[in-house]
């Protein structure tokens, strides 16, 4: 399959005075990831960054992504790496986690892995919309993915690059940037087309999980 790597990203939506989401009128661009230290999975070590630019900013956004250190309760789980990323987008009620060091976990809930696209499509006020796994079209880059339960509570990241051009043989490779992961890249979710609807699949350990489905930016 032939595969590139597409960083730049356009999606949208808009804010409302004091940090509330409003509308989707915002547009995210130059989008990039990068995992220098990926293998640094102590707790709170920085494994990465996420960094886009927002409207008409020409400042990036950094979203950072950190080691979740030993064992299944660690503060730095998946989806508080979501509700890291609502912070930074504005949403109401998650504008709290916008200082680079904090701690998302008092955000509002996001529930599960598995749950967390859906959810956080909920919450963006618009600017985001869910779609399930089988849709028309691959999932775009600035979305909120879900997979199934591989894991306890499943599992939940954000898509940092994509290839549109790559659907033309049907499949498309997307990597995603993620938290409570310890690997040494960021994972890729690989997405085939059946009877012209798109059905995404990550690998852990050999085994493939099914993509749940993701949050689309509207824009």
């Amino acid at each position: 399959m032939h595969r590139r790597q597409l960083i730049l990203v356009g999606l949208a939506t808009a804010f409302a005075p004091h940090g509330a989401l409003a509308q989707s009128t915002m547009r995210i661009w130059g989008l990039w990831a990068n995992n220098p230290n990926a293998n640094s999975n102590g707790l709170n070590q920085l494994k990465g960054t996420l960094n886009f630019r927002v409207n008409s900013d020409t400042s990036d956004r950094t979203l950072r992504v950190y080691g979740s250190g030993p064992g299944p309760d660690s503060p730095r789980q998946c989806v508080e790496l979501i509700k890291r990323y609502a912070g930074k987008l504005r949403f109401s009620g998650y504008t709290a986690a916008l200082g680079e060091a904090d701690n998302g976990n008092s955000l509002p809930s996001l529930g599960h892995g598995y749950q967390a696209a859906n959810r956080f499509a909920s919450a963006s006020g618009g600017g985001f919309i869910y779609v399930a796994n089988g849709a028309a079209a691959p999932p775009k880059p600035g979305a909120v993915i879900s997979i199934v339960q591989f894991i306890p509570g499943g599992h939940v990241g954000i898509i940092c690059n994509h290839d549109a051009s790559d659907a033309a043989d049907g499949t498309v490779g997307i990597k995603i940037v993620e938290q409570n992961m310890p690997i040494n890249s960021w994972k890729e979710i690989n997405f085939t087309r059946r009877s012209g609807r798109w059905y995404g699949t990550m690998r852990n350990n050999g085994v493939d999980h099914d993509v749940v489905g993701w949050a689309n930016p509207t824009g």
